[in-house]
């Protein structure tokens, strides 16, 4: 039973960790879009 609960947490932790890196590189990629915009923002007469 306590290596069900060990496996258990483990898999969570782990979930979580690959979660945090697809949140990360999708937040990295609004901030690049964001900035490519806000660039072509300024390019353009207002």
């Amino acid at each position: 039973m306590a290596n069900f609960f060990k496996k258990a947490f483990q898999d969570m932790k782990d979930n979580a960790k690959a979660q945090h890196e697809v949140d990360k590189a999708n937040f990295e990629a609004v901030k690049a879009e964001s900035k490519a915009t806000r660039e072509e923002a300024k390019m353009t007469p207002a």
